[in-house]
């Protein structure tokens, strides 16, 4: 499958290609309506990738190395 770079997408595009697989930045929490998960979150064919531990833009909740263990823990049921 061909990868092409959307800078922004909306719900209606995302809707109108189902045979495409979108991709957002998303948290632990799997939660949250900012940036792209606001067009994306619940869609079918949209998978969130984490990012931040939590959805907040305080600089606690964005990821560090110190986390590599919990993001793969989080990602291996997906594999």
């Amino acid at each position: 499958m061909p990868v092409e770079y959307v800078a922004r997408y909306s719900r209606e595009e995302i809707q109108a290609n189902p045979q495409a697989l979108y991709v957002f930045g998303d948290n632990f929490a799997e939660r949250g309506l900012g940036g792209q998960a606001a067009a994306a979150r619940g869609e079918p064919n949209a998978v969130g990738i984490a990012t931040k531990r939590a959805p907040s833009p305080v600089e606690s909740a964005f990821l560090t190395d110190a986390d590599l263990a919990r993001l793969q823990d989080h990602v291996a049921p997906a594999l």
